[in-house]
């Protein structure tokens, strides 16, 4: 709506204020915070790590009021970072060996809440537990040696096999939603 204004204002008559609520959306989705989580949430091992990088980047936008929106949104998902789905993280690639070495050393035996009352704003925040490896039955044996060792480890090659190949199931049905609601128009 924002492209097609100029030359189509009596067509399109929005008022000042919806004019400039369409241009702040528009800011905020183009902008380096949404359309970059978008388009990175394929990955199921990646997905703690791009909801800590929105985190951050809801925190540093500077629209308060998108801003106190975007980050009460992200609690309302928060159980995405539960301890046992965080548990993907050590399969990324994007954090550091010390990033990951840190989540290890914070992990716990047992489950945690799954949606937390504070979001995390970095990979120290994070919590895991061993409760993904033992429900999915994936040796976890690797956990027990240094990080930069992994690679060369039996256990984690067979669960990275494993574990890199889970889509994000709520990325997957989000994106069919929008599939599904452009190929209708009446409820």
């Amino acid at each position: 709506m924002e492209l097609l204004y100029d030359g189509n204002e009596t067509v399109l008559n929005l008022t000042g204020h919806q004019l400039q609520s369409i241009q702040r959306f528009n800011r905020f989705i183009i902008s380096s915070i949404y359309l970059q989580s978008w388009f990175s949430t394929r990955s199921a091992v990646d997905a703690p790590i791009n909801d800590i990088y929105l985190i951050r980047r809801l925190h540093l936008y500077d629209d308060s009021n998108l801003r106190y929106v975007g980050l009460r949104m992200m609690t309302r998902h928060s159980w995405y970072l539960s301890p046992e789905l965080t548990g993907l993280a050590v399969f990324s690639d994007l954090p550091s060996a010390e990033e990951k070495s840190e989540l290890i050393s914070n992990m716990s035996d047992i489950g945690g809440f799954h949606v937390l009352k504070t979001l995390p704003s970095s990979f120290t925040g994070l919590k895991i537990s061993r409760t993904f490896f033992s429900t999915t039955d994936i040796d976890d044996s690797f956990l027990d040696i240094l990080v930069h060792e992994w690679q060369q480890s039996e256990s984690y090659q067979t669960a990275a096999s494993t574990v890199c190949n889970i889509p994000c199931v709520n990325d997957i049905a989000e994106r069919g939603v929008v599939q599904f609601n452009s190929t209708t128009n009446q409820e």
